[in-house]
C-alpha cells in the first residue's frame, strides 16, 4: 500500500515539491496515494500495467511521469499520446492543477479507466479521448479543428521510436510548443535515426536531458528529449498507421 507520505518522500528526493513540478505537494500526494490503490485493484481485472510493485509504481510511474511537468508552461495545454493506463497524464494532472491535460489512447478499456480515475479522485483538469493519434485528423473536420497544432506540449512515453513519434505527435503541437519524447538512458541512436522525420514535421531538437530518478536505494535513468515546433507540420502528416510503419520518414 502506498501512502501520501511515501509520495511526499518521493517528491522530496527528486526535487519535485514545488513549481514547476507540483503546485500543491500535499494534495498531489493524497490524490496519487488513492489512485495507486485503485490502479492495483483495477489491474487485477483489466491488466492495465505490468508495473504493480509499490516501489516501482512510485519510481517508474509517478516520478517518471512528473519529471515531464518541468516543461509545462503555467496554464498550459498538454496532450499525452498513447497514455496507456494514464502515464504520464494522471500524475501530471494531479501535480499541476493549472494545466489542462488530455490523455489519448486507442484502448477503450484504458481511456475508460483514466476517465473513471479523474472522476473518482476529483482530477478536474484531466480528460480522456479514445482514438488512435493518426485517426484524429482523418475522422472529421471537427477533429482537425480541435486537435491540430492546439497543444503547448505533447508528451509520449513507451509508445514508439522517435522517428515514428515525430509524425504522430508533431501535428498536435502548436508553433513554438514542445514535443517531449520520454525515453530510457540510451536515446542517442533514436535521436540520430529521427533527424529526417524531425525536419519534415516542423520540429527542431532543443536538448536531450539525462535524468536520474531516485526512491530510497532505487534509481532509474531516463532521457527527456525536447523538440521545439518551429514551423507548421505539413497537412499530409500524419499518414495512416500502416503507411507510417511501412515507410517511416
Amino acid at each position: 500500500m502506498i501512502s501520501p507520505d511515501d509520495i511526499l518522500s518521493l517528491l522530496k528526493q527528486n526535487g519535485m515539491t514545488g513549481v514547476p513540478y507540483t503546485d500543491d505537494p500535499q494534495k498531489t500526494a493524497s490524490i496519487l496515494a488513492r489512485f495507486a490503490g485503485y490502479l492495483v485493484e483495477e489491474n487485477e481485472k483489466y491488466n492495465l500495467t505490468a508495473i504493480t510493485a509499490p516501489e516501482d509504481i512510485l519510481l517508474k510511474h509517478f516520478a517518471d511521469s512528473i519529471s515531464a511537468a518541468y516543461f509545462i508552461p503555467q496554464g498550459g495545454s498538454v496532450l499525452d499520446v498513447g497514455s496507456g493506463a494514464g502515464f504520464p497524464a494522471i500524475p501530471l494532472a494531479a501535480a499541476r492543477s493549472d494545466a489542462s491535460i488530455t490523455a489519448l489512447d486507442s484502448s477503450e478499456k484504458k481511456t475508460s479507466f483514466i476517465a473513471a480515475s479523474a472522476e473518482l479522485f476529483g482530477i478536474g483538469n484531466l480528460r480522456a479521448v479514445n482514438a488512435r493519434a493518426e485517426d484524429v485528423f482523418h475522422s472529421s473536420e471537427r477533429g482537425r479543428q480541435e486537435f491540430r497544432e492546439r497543444f503547448d506540449i505533447v508528451v509520449s512515453r513507451a509508445v514508439a521510436t522517435i522517428r515514428i513519434l515525430a509524425e504522430l505527435c508533431s501535428p498536435f503541437v502548436c508553433i513554438g510548443g514542445v514535443f517531449l519524447a520520454m525515453k530510457g538512458p540510451n536515446a542517442m541512436a533514436e535521436i540520430t535515426e529521427a533527424k529526417n522525420a524531425i525536419f519534415k514535421t516542423g520540429l527542431r531538437l532543443e536538448k536531450a536531458l539525462p535524468i536520474t530518478l531516485i526512491y530510497n536505494d532505487l534509481t532509474a535513468s531516463r532521457t527527456l528529449v525536447v523538440y521545439r515546433k518551429v514551423s507548421p507540420c505539413p497537412p499530409a502528416y500524419p499518414r495512416r498507421y500502416p503507411q507510417i510503419m511501412k515507410n517511416p520518414l
